[in-house]
């Protein structure tokens, strides 16, 4: 079984992906260290993942 890549949004290096991804599986970019989120399948398309926003428990 051959790797599957898809471009890093960021540098544009080519991040490795996993076999079956699904939607909003996030990944990291070895060579940025950006976190990705799988954001369509056919192909596989990268985007930036969302921060999380701190919690002040309100």
């Amino acid at each position: 079984m051959t790797a599957s890549y898809a471009p890093c949004p960021v540098c544009d290096a080519e991040v490795p992906v996993p076999p079956n991804p699904v939607l909003s599986e996030l990944l990291v970019c070895e060579s940025c260290s950006v976190a990705l989120e799988v954001r369509a399948l056919d192909p596989v398309v990268l985007d930036e993942a969302p921060q999380e926003e701190e919690d002040w428990g309100q």
